[in-house]
Order: C-alpha cells, then structure tokens, then sequence
C-alpha cells in the first residue's frame, strides 16, 4: 500500500516543532478513506501547472 494514499489524521508544521507548536505555527490534515459528493476533488499537481481545471 502506498503510503501517501492512507486516511488519517496527519500534522504538519512549519520550522521546529519544539518552538512553533507554542507559535500556533501547524495545523491537521484529514485524509478521508473513501470521495464524499459534498467535496470537491483536489487537482493533481501536473494540472495545475498546466492551468488545467479538470
């Protein structure tokens, strides 16, 4: 299984995550499972370079 494709919750931060935790500097990504209708799906990186919309 490739693991950039896993549903989960994920951190991210900015910097050292000793100092920029107390500086507000992260945040939470969800990767969800499975599409929902109410989301619009995420252009792939190679369309948005090229100005493509779908």
């Amino acid at each position: 299984m490739d693991l950039l494709q896993v549903p989960g919750d994920y951190l991210y931060r900015s910097g050292n995550i000793r100092w920029d935790v107390e500086l507000g500097l992260w945040g939470i990504i969800r990767v969800l499972g499975e599409k929902h209708d109410h989301l619009a799906p995420l252009l792939k990186q190679s369309n948005i370079e090229e100005g493509d919309d779908d």
